[in-house]
Parts: structure tokens; C-alpha cells; sequence
């Protein structure tokens, strides 16, 4: 089976799982993810969930990760607060 898209190319059915693999992966990083803290007495790093990338906790505040574009949660966490 084949289908339509927009730019009137034909797609197979290998293109469109691809191509539905991909949506479902962009839709999946929008759902918020707390960053894991780590470091000695206070947290100094925090860490993407989604792709293990490190950032310093108090230079490196984003709302999605730069690296694969995950939605960050900094909700309160376990009693704490994260900037």
C-alpha cells in the first residue's frame, strides 16, 4: 500500500512506519522529565533523562535539553526545589 504526501511524493508502508516511528519519538520527548541531580553535599549536575548528557546545575538552566530536545521537568523534587 501507498500513500500521499504533502509534497506529492509517494510514500511506501516502510516510509510511513519510519515516518511514524519518528512523530511518536518528537510527541515523547514533550512529556517532562525530571533532570537527574548529582553531585557531592549540593547538586552541582543535572542530567538529561533522555540522552545521559550532563549540564551544571547552576549555568545551564533550559527547558528542553540542548542536546535531543527533551521537555525538563524543575518541579519541586523530593521535597526540593531545583532552579
Amino acid at each position: 500500500m501507498t500513500h500521499w504526501n504533502l509534497v506529492e511524493q509517494w510514500l511506501d508502508e516502510d516510509d510511513m512506519c519510519e515516518f511514524a516511528e519518528i512523530v511518536k519519538t518528537a510527541l515523547e520527548k514533550q512529556i517532562a522529565k525530571k533532570p537527574a541531580l548529582e553531585g557531592n553535599i549540593i547538586y552541582d549536575t543535572w542530567i538529561c533523562q533522555c540522552c545521559n548528557k550532563r549540564y551544571e546545575v547552576d549555568y545551564d538552566n533550559y527547558e528542553h535539553c540542548p542536546n535531543c530536545g527533551q521537555k525538563l521537568d524543575w518541579l519541586e523534587r523530593e521535597g526540593e526545589e531545583c532552579e
